[in-house]
C-alpha cells in the first residue's frame, strides 16, 4: 500500500530519472559544446520541458545573473553564501531556499560545479598543469580538484583530459 502511495506522489519524470541523470552527466562531461547542448535538450524533453521555450521569467531574475557573474569572477577565492545572500538582498536561509528553487541544487553544489566547468576549460590547454588549474579555480590543491572533479564529472581529471584529446583529434 505504501509503495502505491509513493508511486502516485512521484513526479511524472521519475521513471526516466536514471536516463535524465545519464544525459545530464554526458552533457557535463562532453567536450563538444554542440553535443553537450543536444544532451541537455534530450534531458529537458524527458522531464516534459519544451526545450524550445525559455523558462518563464520570475522575480529572481534581477539578482540571478548578478550571482552568476559574481561566482564566475571569484572562483579562485572563497565564496561564502552570506555574500551571495547579501547580493540577492535576502537572508541566508531565504537565499538558500530561493536558490534551490531556481537551480534545483544548493549554492555550494552550484559553486563546485562552476569550478569544475572552469577547470575543464583550462584543462583543454595541453600545457596547463593540474596544480595551477586547481589553484586558479579555487581548490585548495590538486588532490582537492581531483576529488571534486570525480564527484561532479564521474572520472578523474587525467581521464577526462585524455578523453577530450581523443574527441578533439577525431573532430579536428
Amino acid at each position: 500500500m505504501l509503495t502505491a502511495v509513493l508511486e502516485v506522489r512521484r513526479p511524472r519524470f521519475a521513471q526516466g530519472d536514471r536516463e535524465v541523470r545519464e544525459l545530464l552527466e554526458q552533457a557535463l562531461t562532453h567536450c563538444d559544446g554542440v553535443a553537450a547542448h543536444a544532451f541537455l535538450v534530450r534531458a529537458r524533453r524527458l522531464v516534459g520541458v519544451d526545450a524550445r521555450k525559455p523558462v518563464a521569467p520570475n522575480a529572481l531574475n534581477h539578482w540571478w545573473e548578478e550571482i552568476g557573474v559574481y561566482i564566475d569572477r571569484h572562483l579562485e577565492a572563497r565564496i561564502n553564501v552570506e555574500r551571495l545572500a547579501a547580493i540577492s538582498g535576502h537572508s541566508v536561509s531565504h537565499f538558500h531556499r530561493l536558490f534551490r528553487e531556481r537551480s534545483g541544487i544548493a549554492p555550494g553544489t552550484y559553486i563546485r560545479q562552476r569550478r569544475v566547468r572552469r577547470a575543464q576549460e583550462l584543462m583543454r590547454m595541453p600545457k596547463a598543469r593540474l596544480v595551477d588549474v586547481a589553484l586558479e579555480c579555487g581548490f585548495a590543491d590538486q588532490a582537492h580538484l581531483s576529488r571534486v572533479f570525480r564527484q561532479v564529472v564521474g572520472m578523474n581529471p587525467r581521464a577526462w583530459r585524455v578523453a577530450c584529446s581523443h574527441f578533439e583529434r577525431i573532430d579536428g
